[in-house]
């Protein structure tokens, strides 16, 4: 009959071989050891795989900005067309014209208004919309054929951005936004309109 010895020796052995099997291990000195505490790595990999799969965060606004609701993207979207059009029509009368004043001046300012607006946009970690004006549109500027037609339609257009900027600037606005569109509305309203105004009283 087996002694009590190696009954504990056969029980060891057991408890050791299970061990193999990743439930038990044994020490050196051929006790049973505990299992590691931790994840194991079935988890770890679980949570890699969780990991990987979390789509790529979108790019985050500016500190301190607050996410813009639909009435603020609507105002700067309206801003930066009215921008690009006028950015769009001042070159087609540089392409009719020549590099004629005052239009070479007022499109590279058209240009900084719309960097100015994009800017906005970009402190939201918004995408800036596309110009929206293209070759479909000429018709409204067909009818130019002199400095001074092309002076006039520049006051209108002038004008009606004015009018636009008054509008939006009576709403609920952000600081920053608020302070962009009154500095574009200042600069047509004192710089680029007396210029036009000017062309057109001169012109022929």
């Amino acid at each position: 009959m087996p002694s009590l010895k190696s009954r504990a020796v056969g029980t060891l052995f057991v408890l050791c071989l299970v061990g193999a099997l990743g439930v038990w291990g044994c020490d050196q000195g051929g006790s049973p050891a505990p299992t590691p505490t931790g994840p194991s790595v079935g988890t770890v990999a679980a949570s890699g795989a969780s990991i990987a799969a979390k789509p790529t965060p979108a790019p985050s606004p500016s500190p301190n900005t607050p996410p813009a609701d639909q009435d603020l993207i609507d105002a700067l979207t309206e801003a930066i067309q009215d921008e690009y059009h006028a950015v769009w029509a001042y070159q087609y009368v540089l392409g009719l014209l020549g590099n004629v004043k005052p239009f070479a001046n007022i499109e590279n300012a058209e240009k900084q208004h719309v960097d100015a607006i994009a800017k906005l946009f970009g402190k939201r970690a918004l995408d800036v919309p596309d110009s929206e004006w293209g070759d479909d549109d000429l018709p409204e500027l067909a009818a130019i054929t002199s400095l001074k037609e092309a002076c006039q339609a520049g006051v209108e257009a002038e004008n009606e951005n004015i009018a636009m900027y008054r509008r939006l600037l009576e709403g609920s606005l952000p600081d920053d936004v608020a302070k962009v569109f009154a500095k574009l509305m200042s600069a047509s309203l004192e710089n680029h309109l007396p210029a036009f105004q000017n062309c057109v009283d001169k012109a022929k």
